[in-house]
Parts: structure tokens; sequence; C-alpha cells
């Protein structure tokens, strides 16, 4: 019984230190999960701005000739504009509740 109680007593006094421990740890965790949402947010808007400056700027260029691809670019403004719609609403629903 006396074994029995030193246990329990140590536990009692290491409990406040291990949740203390825990709560950092689960901070930690969420500033590196909101720090990497952050870069994969900007790394994604960087694609889409590279996308549309570089399809439009080829469009004009592909235009002043009368080239026979702007087909293909229009395709690629197309794919630009779908991939602008949803990236809108897949951020727009991490801060909008839609019920």
């Amino acid at each position: 019984m006396d074994k029995d109680e030193a246990a329990r007593t140590e536990v009692s006094e290491t409990a406040p230190a291990a949740k203390r421990a825990e709560s950092h740890l689960s901070e930690e965790r969420h500033s590196e999960q909101t720090r990497h949402d952050r870069q994969a947010f900007l790394l994604r808007l960087a694609l889409l701005a590279a996308m549309l400056g570089l399809s439009y700027y080829l469009l004009a260029r592909l235009r002043h000739r009368r080239s026979r691809y702007l087909p293909a670019i229009y395709a690629w403004i197309g794919a630009s504009g779908v991939l602008a719609i949803v990236m809108a609403g897949d951020y727009t629903g991490n801060y909008v509740e839609f019920s």
C-alpha cells in the first residue's frame, strides 16, 4: 500500500506539468498547421497568377499574329478561370459556414 500511495502522490504532483506540456504541444502543432496552410495558399495563388498572366500574354501575342493556336490559348484561359473559381470556393468554405 505504501508504494501505491507514493505512486499516486507522484502522479498528482506531475499532472499539472503534464497538462502544461500537452497544451504547449497542441499550440505548437496548431501554429505549424497554420503556417503550412498559409504557405500552401500563397503557392497556389502564385500558380494561379502565373497561369492567368502567361495565358493573357500569349493571347495578346497570338491574336496579333492571327495564329492558328488561339483555341489552345482560350482553353488555357478557361482552365485558369476554372482553377480560380475552385480555389475561391475552397478558401471561402474555410471562412464562411454554409448551412
